[in-house]
């Protein structure tokens, strides 16, 4: 059947087609008795039918104001169709392409509400298994122009209860479940573990990766490419989102084990970090009050003219000790900043055995590049540098500032080498 408006499907009245994928169709559609109008997803051909199926029976029976109610489903017919709420809205991907990409505050609200779907999702068991922006429904109300004015919505969930039967195919017997089959998702927002086909049964971190993904693409308009960070296409990207980012796009035992723990990052970082501040967020010193023997001095100047005279002098010499401390403290933090601006350049240039550090050069780890934790990132001179965490050891990455490939790699072997507690951990 070619579908066009004004096509009938049972009761249901086609009035606009609003999107296409590879194996169904989205149209809005208008009840031909009651006149309700809903959208109906219309799958052609077996295997479109059979995932349609799937993800019918995952999304049946979530209720929830990010998540898009599926109320029926026809599989005696062809085509096959299930009836969903009608969302007024674009695809978060045509909001993206129409935009580039999302200032940071829009990104973050967007992220907490796909989040809230998510989190009502896995306390039911169901992993959605294929989040991307063509799933994601956006409603923006007339005027507005920050995420927390939009009312996001989650749709087409692919997986459902990992290790759940599959509904019956036409011939009647039961299909393997979708973590046996090879290729399930789309492939730029796949964790590593749903390529591998009849691997181990696909839990909620299969969502937090494409979350991950998700965050990258909001924040920069542009997929993950190796070891790129947020902040490196977007300067207005503070590196508490790269640690977000980081741990999400990694290895399954290194991700975040839960929405909650993401949730408790992002909380965090709306507070504002408590230590280890960035240089623009950094509050300026209290005005110091007024001195007691300067003021004690002044109330008594007409009184007693000698005893003034000794508290002036007293204060006088304190102002004097205070100058003097405050130029040797200036002093000593101007030489260490210059012991370690010299120790950042002595990594790249100087010979291994004249370093200051205690560190042990090696050959650059692909494993903790790839899956380490981000612990810090700063720029110095011509460089950048990287401090990530990898199978309870810490690694310095050097980076030309315009190149991505490291020119020295370092283990720490020294505990308390590096600051921890920065990134809130």
């Amino acid at each position: 059947m070619v579908l066009r408006e004004g096509v009938r499907l049972g009761d249901w009245r086609l009035v606009e087609r609003l999107g296409t994928g590879a194996f169904s169709e989205v149209w809005r559609a208008v009840h031909a008795v009651l006149g309700h109008e809903a959208a109906l997803k219309i799958a052609h051909g077996e295997e479109a039918i059979e995932r349609l199926v799937a993800g019918a029976r995952a999304q049946f029976g979530l209720e929830h104001p990010g998540i898009v109610a599926v109320r029926d489903i026809v599989v005696s017919e062809r085509p096959a169709w299930i009836v969903m709420d009608a969302v007024r809205g674009p695809t978060l991907r045509r909001v993206l392409e129409e935009r580039g990409r999302l200032e940071v505050p829009c990104a973050a609200a967007v992220l907490r509400q796909v989040m809230d779907a998510l989190e009502h999702a896995h306390a039911r068991g169901i992993v959605h298994g294929d989040l991307k922006p063509e799933n994601i429904l956006v409603e923006i109300e007339p005027g507005a122009g920050r995420g927390a004015q939009w009312r996001v919505r989650v749709t087409d969930f692919l997986i459902g209860r990992p290790g759940a039967q599959r509904a019956p195919a036409p011939g009647g017997a039961l299909r393997p479940s979708l973590r046996t089959r090879e290729g399930v998702g789309t492939l730029h927002y796949m964790a590593p573990e749903q390529e591998r086909p009849g691997g181990a049964p696909l839990d909620a971190r299969v969502d937090l990766y494409a979350l991950g993904v998700l965050l990258f693409e909001m924040l920069t308009g542009s997929l993950p490419q190796g070891r790129d960070l947020p902040s490196d296409l977007n300067p207005a990207v503070s590196w508490w989102w790269d640690h977000v980012y980081s741990r999400c796009y990694t290895g399954r035992e290194r991700r975040y084990p839960s929405i909650e723990a993401l949730r408790a990052d992002l909380d965090a970082i709306a507070g504002g970090p408590t230590w280890g501040e960035l240089p623009s967020q950094r509050r300026p010193w209290p005005a110091r009050p007024a001195a007691p023997v300067l003021a004690a001095s002044r109330g008594r100047r007409s009184a007693r003219g000698g005893r003034t005279r000794q508290l002036s002098c007293a204060h006088r010499r304190a102002v004097r000790r205070r100058r003097v401390h405050t130029v040797i403290g200036l002093l000593l933090l101007g030489g260490a900043l210059a012991v370690g601006m010299r120790q950042i350049d002595a990594l790249v240039r100087a010979p291994w055995r004249a370093s200051p550090w205690r560190v042990q050069p090696v050959a650059r780890p692909v494993a903790a590049g790839a899956h380490g934790r981000l612990v810090r990132a700063w720029n110095k001179g011509r460089y950048r540098v990287h401090v990530l965490e990898y199978d309870g050891q810490r690694w310095v990455y050097v980076y030309p500032r315009e190149g991505n490939e490291p020119v020295r790699v370092l283990r720490v072997n020294r505990p308390g080498f590096v600051r921890s507690g920065v990134c809130g951990r």
